[in-house]
Formats: structure tokens, C-alpha cells, sequence
């Protein structure tokens, strides 16, 4: 479609004002069509000044080359960009298709990883208690934090602790396995562990070498520790949902453990998870995730019914699921 023709038929200085004026509805309608016009031939650029004022001179290096640390970077050296999406790194993106931005926000994980770390320095408080059974909840909290972790290190756009992520993901997993029994021993791995994790959260630089991929999720999280995680995300839901009254009251908690296990609900479909091979396990977690995705999407916008009907249908998911494969 062309745009609508404008003639103008004026003279004179009041004539060409009232024909700009009758000239924009036109310029409007083509450009909403056509986008905004590039200029042919170069672009005219107005020339540097000639001299400074002292104080702005003052803000500048004289030579800012000088100032250069390094060699320069040989540009025709970089390597080119990976196809398709960024954030997947091989088979790191939601399997499902999307991207982790559509189902966890960066402050939901960043929020998940404090939260965990509360409930470690609790249960580490007190030795008699970590080894009569904490060691049990510490295991889920180092595993929840290294799974949000390992989607920070694949996530496709800004988010805290990226550079750390690799490193992080990798100490966490290895710290929920070896609490995997009550003793002085595994006391002191998790001790060490909630000291490197407060490293991280101060912004602190992690030392050690990460996994070159991220090519194994099993391994950094296992299913048991998430279906823990995620129990308690439901029962959250449960509670936030019982009412109007408490959704209003409290949309920022639901809005956390919906998007906890939206990602969950991902995480368990990585190719390397148990029972990747069984359709119907995967039909499961994804009715689940979407589920999820909705309530957080309706809580959003403040919509206590929609809210509610997305977390029944999650409810639902899990207790299907959870009497086919118990």
C-alpha cells in the first residue's frame, strides 16, 4: 500500500506553514508503514570544535592510547558468534523452546540464591542440629542454589553473578553431595561451602575451575532435591492462593515460587535428567511449567482468579505425576 498523497497548494510564507501542517497526518501514516526513512549518501556530521574549554579539557586524558594496558585486541581474530539462540549453550536452553527469561526472572533467581543461603546459615548455627537431620535440608538448599546457578550461567540477558555462575553452579552441586549424611566431615564441606556462597553474594571472585560445558543437569542438581524444592514452592502456592485476601497481601511470594517452579519444571527436562525418554514424564513437568508460567503472568497483572486456576491446574500436574511415578 502507498501513502496517501498529500498536494500542496499554497504560496507564500503562510501558505507553506499551513501546508507542513496538513503534510504530517501524511508523514505519520507512511512512517507507522514504512518506518522512518534513511538518508541517502553520507551523513552530514557537524565538525569537532577547534579548542576546549579548560575545564572540560581538564576531564580528559591528553592521550587516551597512552592510558591503554595491553596489547590491543586483533579483531579479525575474534571468533564469530554461535548460531540461533545465545543464551542456549549447546543443549543448556529450556528444552521445551523459548528462553529462561520467559520463565524465571533475573530477580527471582538472585532472590532464591539469598533466601537458600538464609536457611543454610540456620541450619549450620548448630552443629547438634546439622548432624540430626539438617544436612538433609542443606543438601536442597545448596542444590536449589546451584540450579538457579547453572540458569544464570546460560541466561540470555543481564543478571547477577554471571561471571561466577560456572564456578558457583559447579562448588554448590558438589557441596549438595556430599550432604548426604550427618558427621563432623560434612559439616565442615557445608561450612565451607556457605562461606564461599557469601563470597558470592558480596561479589567476591570464586577461585577454581569450572566445567568447560554445562552439559550434564543431573549432576548439578538431582531430582530428589528438587521435588523437595518444588513441594515447598506448592504448599507456598496453596497458602498464597487460599484467598483473595492473602493474594493481595502477598503477590510478590507467589510470583517467586511460580517462576521457582516454572524453572524446576524446565530443569527436569534437560536431556541428561532422569527419565528424559519417557513422553510422558515430560508431558507432566511441561503442564507443570505452563501452569506455572500462567499463575506468575495472572499475578502480575493482579488477577487473583487466573492465579488461582493456574496453580489448581499445577497442583493437579504434580499430583498426577506424583501417582504415576512415586
Amino acid at each position: 500500500m502507498s501513502p496517501p498523497q498529500c498536494p500542496l497548494q499554497f504560496a507564500g510564507r503562510a501558505g507553506l506553514l499551513l501546508a507542513l501542517f496538513a503534510l504530517l497526518p501524511c508523514l505519520s501514516t507512511a512512517q507507522a508503514q514504512f518506518g522512518s526513512p534513511r538518508p541517502a549518501g553520507p551523513r552530514q556530521r557537524a565538525e569537532p570544535p577547534q579548542s576546549w574549554s579548560r575545564s572540560t579539557a581538564s576531564q580528559f586524558f591528553p592521550d587516551a592510547f597512552a592510558e591503554l594496558e595491553g596489547p590491543r585486541p586483533d579483531l579479525a581474530k575474534l571468533p564469530e558468534p554461535p548460531l540461533g539462540n545465545a543464551s542456549s549453550g549447546g543443549n543448556a536452553g529450556p528444552a521445551g523452546g523459548g528462553s529462561w527469561p520467559s520463565l524465571v526472572s533475573g530477580d527471582t533467581l538472585a532472590d532464591e540464591i539469598k533466601m537458600r543461603k538464609l536457611d543454610i546459615d540456620r541450619i549450620l548455627a548448630k552443629k547438634r542440629d546439622f548432624i540430626g537431620g539438617g544436612y538433609l535440608e542443606a543438601r536442597n538448599s545448596f542444590s536449589s542454589i546451584a540450579a538457579a546457578l547453572a540458569v544464570i550461567a546460560v541466561y540470555d540477558g543481564d543478571v547477577r553473578w554471571k561471571d561466577n555462575a560456572p564456578r558457583g553452579r559447579d562448588r554448590f552441586a558438589a557441596a549438595a553431595f556430599e550432604c548426604n549424611q550427618g558427621n563432623d566431615q560434612t559439616f565442615a564441606v557445608a561450612t565451607q561451602a556457605a562461606d564461599d556462597l557469601q563470597k558470592l553474594i558480596s561479589g567476591s571472585r570464586l577461585g577454581g575451575a569450572a566445567a568447560a560445558q554445562q552439559d550434564d543437569w543431573n549432576r548439578i542438581a538431582a531430582r530428589v532435591p528438587l521435588m523437595a524444592r518444588l513441594d515447598r514452592a506448592e504448599k507456598a502456592l496453596a497458602e498464597v492462593t487460599a484467598a483473595e485476601a492473602a493474594f493481595t497481601k502477598d503477590p510478590e511470594r507467589l510470583l517467586h515460587e511460580a517462576e521457582m517452579v516454572a524453572l524446576i519444571g524446565e530443569f527436569i527436562q534437560q536431556p541428561q535428567c532422569d527419565d528424559f525418554g519417557d513422553e510422558t514424564y515430560r508431558g507432566y513437568a511441561s503442564t507443570m511449567r505452563d501452569a506455572a508460567v500462567q499463575a506468575a503472568a495472572a499475578t502480575r497483572k493482579g488477577e487473583f482468579a487466573a492465579a488461582q486456576a493456574a496453580v489448581s491446574a499445577l497442583r493437579k500436574s504434580c499430583d498426577t505425576c506424583h501417582a504415576d511415578y512415586r
